[in-house]
């Protein structure tokens, strides 16, 4: 499952979906730098051969970067904006 949000961690959607498969996700579209990315966080306990699903679908959206954790995804996103 992959969801995108902000303000919501991945533990507490895993929590209330039960799910342990989940992906944060931010898109960020700069237009005065003609910036588009999509900032993502997964799970530490996520396969590799899930990591590379969730890969391929995210790339199909332009540029996406892994973020090693929710604090970085949240910083960045700031910074941007």
């Amino acid at each position: 499952m992959i969801l995108s949000s902000w303000l919501v961690s991945i533990e507490s959607i895993t929590k209330n979906l039960d799910h342990d498969k989940i992906v944060r996700a931010m898109p960020i579209h700069r237009r005065k730098w003609d910036l588009g990315l999509l900032l993502s966080v997964l799970p530490e306990e996520m396969s590799y051969e899930s990591i590379s699903v969730v890969d391929t679908l995210l790339e199909t959206t332009g540029k996406s970067i892994f973020m090693k954790n929710e604090d970085q995804l949240d910083a960045v996103t700031s910074l941007i904006w």
